[in-house]
């Protein structure tokens, strides 16, 4: 097993991302990211991945989210609670401050997202703090292109999963970059047309983690891998008892989570002794498990490769009454570092049967 997590990272804030890598989401390219050490996701804006500038969009190829998007109420995860991945933090005037009482991990579900399989870049008109004007806006700092939904027929060949009612189910994701928060995943029947999927569908079916207990994978092989307690919790969320996991893997210490870029603070010792430097947020689930990101420091020019090179593992539990057919599975991440909810989707097919484990 692998010892640690890698630490730290030269990517600024807005490059960071995390994707669905099981079942194989819309994104990944012909299905081959899987849950090896490949270089497929971060191809660059100017790579080869599905949404990078060829495919005549601004977006770079595995970033589909929402950005500059904040809870509308008051937080239900509230200032003390163990399932915070970014805590207070004095800014210099000798007052720690709850900065993240707007991110939209701290009500899961209620940010609003511009789709839920996510837009290439962050935002349809490109901007970065959610102006809609687009004069002095396009760009905007951030890359810009489609929504997945209507993207969809120029996404390189999407699998198919087949699950079976009642069973149990793995799904993997990874992060390049650790905006800490909170995840789930949600069904909704397939569509004749992908731009008919809402945020509403997904919500009248949250699926269910099964059991306590999550994993990372280190590449394809599922005996290399550590297993520890999960944090989940169906209170505050939303759809109301919706069930959600927090990211277990906590970043480093600061506003900036260990990232390499201006100000931002390296991982190190703090409370928890596991390196040098200024600690982490909240204790690791294992030894060296954390981390602001897992892939090499972002190349100037060119196609810049980043890599899943570990998985977070949850398994879930398919509806045994769900009705059989062709549905889309969105996984949701709400950050809690960042103004941002990133999406996937994933095609599924449901049948008769279940029962076991289906990996």
């Amino acid at each position: 097993m692998r010892p640690a997590l890698l630490f730290a990272t030269m990517v600024p804030l807005a490059a960071g991302h995390g994707a669905m890598q099981s079942p194989p989401s819309w994104i990944d390219p012909f299905g081959q990211w899987g849950l090896h050490a490949g270089s497929q996701c971060m191809a660059g804006c100017h790579g080869t991945a599905p949404g990078a500038v060829q495919h005549g969009t601004q977006g770079c190829g595995c970033q589909w989210y929402t950005n500059w998007t904040h809870i509308p109420g008051p937080p239900t995860i509230p200032r003390e609670s163990p399932l915070r991945t970014y805590m207070d933090w004095d800014f210099g005037d000798g007052v720690l401050r709850d900065w993240t009482v707007k991110s939209p991990w701290r009500a899961p579900g209620t940010a609003p997202t511009f789709s839920p399989c996510g837009v290439d870049g962050g935002n349809l008109r490109g901007c970065p703090y959610g102006s809609t004007d687009l004069k002095g806006c396009a760009g905007g700092g951030y890359a810009h292109g489609p929504d997945a939904r209507a993207y969809y027929p120029r996404f390189k060949s999407p699998k198919t999963t087949e699950w079976k009612a009642g069973a149990v189910v793995e799904t993997a994701w990874g992060l390049t970059a650790n905006h800490g928060g909170g995840y789930s995943f949600r069904l909704c029947k397939r569509p004749s047309n992908m731009t008919e999927l809402t945020e509403e569908c997904f919500q009248r079916t949250v699926l269910d983690f099964e059991g306590d207990t999550q994993w990372v994978q280190y590449g394809e092989n599922a005996s290399n891998r550590t297993a520890f307690p999960a944090i989940r919790t169906t209170k505050g969320t939303y759809p109301k008892g919706s069930m959600w996991t927090r990211n277990p893997i906590p970043a480093g210490h600061g506003p900036g989570g260990g990232s390499l870029v201006g100000s931002h603070l390296h991982c190190g010792t703090g409370p928890w002794g596991n390196a040098t430097g200024s600690g982490v947020q909240f204790p690791p689930p294992f030894p060296y498990g954390y981390g602001f990101g897992n892939h090499d420091p972002l190349l100037p020019g060119g196609d810049a490769h980043g890599t899943f090179k570990w998985s977070i593992v949850d398994r879930l539990r398919v509806p045994a009454d769900i009705e059989t057919g062709e549905y889309i599975l969105s996984w949701r991440w709400d950050c809690e570092q960042t103004p941002q909810v990133w999406n996937s989707c994933a095609n599924i097919r449901i049948s008769n049967g279940g029962g076991g484990i289906w990996v």
